[in-house]
């Protein structure tokens, strides 16, 4: 080998030898954090079961495809919504007067933007955290756009419990 190849290879060499020392950094355990304030609900999350971050994407691609009965099948016969103006909806049959007329007749434009599952020891308790911007033309044709923040309580992998945060979306 040429002098040129020999360089490049040592160079090769201890490029990955120093990058291998290199250690990953350690998840955080057993961290104790004096918090200036005590939550009300619970501070003690950490990541949960990806695999129920579908259960609510499953809804938000029944919604768009305009299939109530499909989305309905994912609510636990607890159901409770918290919508974004205040309001609250309690019971299978009080969901389906709120949401059925509106997830069959509008077009409804979902763009998922971030999704994660957490997981409460404590309350013993999975939620699905998620953002999205939405877009809802209704049967006359009039538009809202808006950008949301829901979280979703998944109980017996379905939705007993969802909490909406909205904003109107001004271009």
């Amino acid at each position: 080998l040429n002098k040129f190849y020999m360089r490049k290879l040592i160079t090769i060499v201890l490029l990955f030898s120093f990058t291998s020392c290199v250690e990953a950094p350690k998840e955080a355990e057993n961290v104790n954090i004096d918090y200036i304030y005590d939550a009300a609900y619970s501070s003690d999350w950490k990541m949960g079961d990806p695999n129920l971050s579908n259960i609510v994407l499953s809804l938000q691609k029944a919604a768009q495809e305009n299939d109530y009965d499909k989305a309905r099948e994912l609510f636990h016969p607890e159901i409770e919504v918290w919508n974004g103006d205040g309001s609250i909806i309690k019971g299978l049959d009080a969901v389906d007067e709120a949401f059925r007329d509106f997830i069959e007749n509008y077009k409804i434009d979902i763009t998922p933007q971030v999704w994660m599952s957490i997981y409460s020891k404590k309350l013993d308790e999975n939620w699905v955290l998620l953002w999205n911007y939405e877009e809802y033309k209704a049967p006359d044709d009039s538009i809202r756009k808006l950008f949301a923040q829901e979280s979703f309580r998944i109980k017996d992998d379905k939705i007993i419990r969802v909490n909406q945060f909205q904003r109107d979306l001004v271009e």
